[in-house]
């Protein structure tokens, strides 16, 4: 049995005594008498009881009692004397008894005293009473009762204290078996020994915490008590504070817009040091700050005149701060001009010669104008202050300079220079290749042609050179030449060719010029540097450039004739793998990447596209890997350069947020593992976490503010000023975006795009980190080069070539040997053989075709296509009827009258539906129609309006027509597949390609337009986007004859 504590109530005993003392004295006074018979005199008597024991409560127990008699035989009484309910005495007599224990909450001790005597017995000391003896019995509580926990009294600590707990006051009525100490509120806390008695922790931080103690015993009955344990903050000493900071935010700024503005509070002081910077912007257009919690913060001014204003403040190791403040104005950006005196040029003497300042250009508007000749023989310039000069060259071969300064509305001036060689007037003209010409083949066939007057043209040869021998050839009655096969040598992208006629072996006349044999830029997809160093890449749609960025000299690396493996399919995105020597190339339609090696300009596949369309590629060096974009599947897609192991690392199924569209240019972030995506469709920039593919719009047109997003190409980072570059194939110029805002802006606008740079985007970019961008230009050919120091751009590499133009439509008149060029600001006139401007000889065309000169009438101003009949001295033009028939109208340049030829009411014969072009005879009554869709050949009788067919080609998507003056052969400009120039026989009905991009050599036709023929020299000059191509009808070779 398990000891249990007994607990005796000693008032109930003392009072139990007290009633067995009355009850002894009653029996001794006055009690039963003995028996007569017998004497009580010698009787002793000894009374016990049972022994201590226990029971259980509710339990029925037995008590006897024994008694030793000497002295006689008595009848002996027993009484039993104790307490019952009640605390009430109960007195009950008889040896033995029976006693139901009462129910206890605890074990409790139970009196019992028994007394035995004999009438008339008295003991023999009155003072030891009757006879008696006492059992003690202990009532056993077998009911189970829970323990009581006591966790302690609350404490109060304060913080690093260690806090002891104590259940020692804890108890229960037989034993506690397990101890459990839980924080159950305030900061937290690690207590040790939580299952013990004593357990401890460290209060680490102030604030209130309660503390639980549960309590088990072998009954598994538990109860709980909490103590508080108060965690008091230490109240410190407060130190002596140092003297506050003073705020330096520096000097009031006037900049400009667009540039970047540096704040610096490099100079605000504290006697031991500043800890923070904090720069707030407070008024103004906002801007977004860079490091705006650092000392030197930036920003880039608005593109809007005003003031804006900084609040600084800056603070101490005891928190105490200073404010100052800056106000910074921001002024419109100075205007930039840039002078064009045109490009070297040479006239003979008798040949009046032009100074062309046409191409000058302000962000402001130009005021003045100024012609001054530097060098040679004083001439007379005619109109020296305005944009076109003129002047009559003198007597003698010479080369004059002249200078050209422009002054704009503020002020600002810039001066361009340019020469021009004045030569003796020659019998002699050169057709093919023309002056300063592009042509990158390796030979060419010369053409040209000579006044023979009187002379016997078989006493004549003419010899040509480009660097090389000198070949000879025969001049025919006509006075026409041709030498095959000239072999040309250049040195750095240039060569001379010189032409001389021989009289009976005698030289008599010769002439020469530059012909420029850089490979000419053609279909131009990427623009790849490495932000170094003189060399870039360009890459076209089959071949890689290598050009150099000092002097513009380009040379073929990669091409169908220039390195070993694939080629097929276009080129259209690339990144440099420097430590591998190459470049990685995604190719499209098969779509693969192929790596071109930099040395050799062989070209080896690594990873197959598949159903995929690569547009974009960017190169992790550090991790040996590129990264790609597919349109087709809109996903991102990681690539080991060691493995060729594809991963898609960002797509409709991997990563979070909007999925991409079309996804193209990528710039990679490695400090933050992320890319830049820019989106073709959705017209957006998107960032994506390589870890994750989690996809977040950085600018949209409906995110951030500023420029129209469209036609998105390639894109930069620039770090430094934490904005993104981007380029654009609808924009002349970068865009800068705003990383954390998404705003945009222009990035490079430091010129008239309409002049200077055209109607045409960029197509790559690069740069070196020192503040010079580049950025190509696809239909313009060029690279341009962007300083950020002075806002300024030059042109590193172009196909320049010839008079500057933008073409329209043209021309050739035979009779003035002259190139008729219309563009937007009326008419040009071109010698075709030297490349230079000249004054318009037929003035009555001039006003016909200038548009402010003629009257509302004159409705060939909306004509698709437009020519002149010299017979009927009349302008013939077309007029789009949209569904009805197209009309052919005439336009009567005496009497300013117009008259249908025909259309759906006039003439007769076979309808055409949609006239592409228009052909006059300078001979006859009729015109040729050629006809777009279905491809057809027609002719039309100017007096009639009859219509007829002449013959039908599927395969050409005519665009311009010209024939030879027999009327036996035409000449058509295709846009169909291949774009090419055909060659139709109009007496057989057959055509054949006269040139194309794999017929004849020279520059990459890319959309053949309008066309101008000289029978004479077999040549036609076509326009193909902003470049005349002139080409060699019997060679299909092509030479750039302009472009702007």
């Amino acid at each position: 049995m398990v000891q249990r504590n007994l607990l005796v109530n000693f008032n109930k005993y003392l009072k139990l005594a007290y009633i067995c003392a009355a009850t002894l004295t009653l029996a001794s006074c006055g009690g039963e008498e003995a028996s007569p018979n017998e004497s009580t005199d010698n009787i002793t008597i000894t009374v016990s009881a049972p022994s201590d024991f226990s029971a259980d409560e509710n339990s029925t127990i037995s008590l006897t009692a024994n008694s030793q008699v000497s002295g006689g035989n008595p009848d002996i009484t027993y009484e039993w004397l104790y307490l019952g309910d009640n605390d009430q005495s109960i007195l009950t007599k008889g040896k033995t008894i029976k006693v139901t224990l009462p129910d206890v909450d605890k074990d409790t001790l139970k009196y019992f005293r028994v007394q035995a005597y004999v009438s008339g017995y008295l003991p023999s000391s009155f003072g030891n009473g009757l006879p008696r003896d006492e059992v003690f019995v202990t009532i056993l509580d077998t009911t189970p009762h829970p323990p009581i926990a006591n966790a302690g009294l609350d404490q109060n600590v304060i913080p690093n204290d260690t806090v002891h707990l104590s259940a020692s006051e804890s108890s229960d009525d037989r034993e506690i078996t397990s101890y459990n100490w839980q924080q159950i509120s305030g900061p937290t806390i690690t207590i040790d020994n939580s299952n013990s008695a004593n357990a401890s922790f460290t209060a680490s931080t102030a604030g209130t915490l309660l503390i639980q103690l549960t309590v088990m015993d072998a009954e598994e009955l538990s109860h709980s008590d909490i103590v508080t344990i108060n965690v008091n903050e230490v109240t410190p000493e407060q130190p002596e504070l140092s003297a506050p900071p003073i705020a330096n935010a520096g000097n009031n700024q006037t900049v400009t817009s667009n540039n970047i503005v540096t704040l610096n509070a490099e100079s605000s002081t504290d006697d031991l040091a500043i800890t923070e910077y904090k720069w707030e912007q407070v008024s103004g257009v906002t801007v977004a700050l860079n490091n705006a919690n650092e000392s030197i913060a930036n920003f880039t001014a608005p593109s809007t005149a005003g003031t804006l204003s900084f609040l600084l403040t800056v603070s101490d190791n005891d928190k105490q701060t200073s404010n100052d403040m800056i106000n910074v104005k921001v002024n419109e950006p100075a205007s930039i001009a840039s002078a064009h005196a045109g490009i070297d040029a040479f006239y003979n003497i008798n040949q009046l010669a032009i100074l062309n300042g046409s191409l000058s250009s302000s962000t402001a508007n130009i005021t003045s104008y100024q012609w001054l000749q530097l060098s040679g023989t004083r001439v007379e310039i005619i109109n020296p202050n305005s944009e076109k000069a003129s002047f009559t060259p003198p007597d003698s071969e010479e080369v004059l300079q002249f200078q050209l300064i422009i002054i704009d509305e503020n002020g600002i001036s810039s001066t361009d220079s340019v020469s021009i060689e004045i030569k003796s007037p020659t019998n002699l003209n050169v057709a093919f290749p023309t002056n300063n010409s592009f042509f990158s083949g390796s030979n060419i066939d010369v053409v040209g042609s000579y006044n023979i007057d009187n002379t016997d043209h078989n006493t004549l040869s003419v010899e040509a050179r480009i660097g090389g021998e000198w070949i000879s050839s025969t001049i025919n009655s006509m006075g026409t030449w041709r030498i095959p096969n000239v072999e040309i040598m250049s040195t750095e992208g240039k060569a001379e060719l010189q032409v001389r006629i021989l009289e009976n072996s005698n030289p008599t006349a010769s002439i020469h010029y530059t012909l420029n044999t850089s490979p000419e830029l053609e279909t131009l997809t990427d623009f790849v540097y490495q932000g170094s160093g003189d060399i870039a890449y360009i890459i076209e749609y089959s071949r890689v450039l290598k050009v150099n960025l000092t002097n513009g000299i380009r040379s073929i690396l990669s091409s169908k004739s220039i390195g070993s493996g694939p080629i097929i399919g276009y080129f259209k995105a690339a990144a440099l793998d420097i430590e591998n020597n190459r470049l990685l190339i995604a190719k499209g339609n098969p779509s693969s990447l192929v790596a071109v090696d930099l040395t050799s300009g062989d070209r080896t596949t690594i990873a197959d596209g598949g159903r995929e369309l690569f547009l974009g590629i960017e190169y992790d060096n550090e991790n040996h890997r590129m990264f790609v974009s597919d349109c087709i599947n809109n996903n991102i897609i990681a690539i080991d350069t060691n493995s060729l192991i594809k991963t898609v690392i960002s797509s409709k199924t991997v990563g979070e947020g909007d999925e991409l569209n079309c996804p193209s240019g990528l710039a990679y972030d490695t400090e933050n593992n992320s890319l830049y995506i820019l989106e073709s469709w959705d017209h957006k920039i998107t960032s994506i976490d390589v870890s994750t593919g989690n996809r977040t719009t950085i600018s949209a047109n409906n995110i951030g503010t500023g420029l129209e997003l469209r036609a998105l190409d390639s894109l930069i980072i620039d770090e430094d000023n934490d904005q993104l570059i981007v380029a654009s194939d609808s924009n002349p110029e970068l865009i800068a975006v705003n990383r954390t805002t998404g705003d945009r802006r222009i990035f490079t606008n430091d010129s008239d795009n309409d002049n200077k740079f055209g109607h045409n985007g960029i197509t790559g970019l690069g740069t070196d980190g020192t503040g010079n961008w580049f950025a190509l230009y696809s239909r313009s050919s060029k690279i341009r080069k962007y300083s950020t120091e002075s806002n300024s751009s030059e042109t590193i590499t172009s196909n320049t070539s010839g008079p500057e133009l933008s073409p329209l439509n043209i021309g050739y008149s035979e009779k003035y040997q002259q190139l008729i060029v219309l563009t937007n600001t009326g008419i040009e006139a071109v010698n075709p053989f030297s490349a230079t401007k000249v004054f318009w000889s037929e003035n009555e065309i001039n006003k016909a075709l200038t548009n402010d000169d003629l009257p509302d009438d004159a409705e060939h101003l909306k004509a698709k296509d437009i020519c002149f009949n010299k017979q009927s001295n009349s302008l013939l033009y077309i007029r789009n009827q949209n569904l009805l028939m197209d009309s052919v109208i005439s336009f009567d340049l005496d009497t300013r009258n117009s008259k249908i030829i025909s259309d759906q009411n006039t003439g007769t014969g076979i309808d055409f539906t949609q006239i592409a072009a228009l052909y006059c005879k300078t001979t006859d009554e009729e015109a040729y129609i050629l006809n777009r869709s279905p491809q057809e050949l027609y002719k039309v009788n100017l007096t009639s309006g009859l219509r007829e067919k002449i013959m039908d080609f599927p395969n050409i998507l005519g665009e311009d027509i010209e024939l030879t003056d027999n009327a036996e052969v035409a000449y058509i400009s295709s846009t169909g597949t291949p774009r090419s120039l055909q060659k139709i026989d109009l007496i057989n009905k057959t055509t054949n390609i006269l040139s194309s991009n794999d017929t004849g050599f020279g520059i990459r036709i890319s959309n053949p337009y309008q066309l101008a023929f000289d029978e004479k020299h077999q040549r036609i000059f076509m326009i193909d986007y902003n470049a005349i191509i002139l080409v060699d009808v019997l060679t299909g070779d092509r030479v750039i004859f302009s472009k702007e």
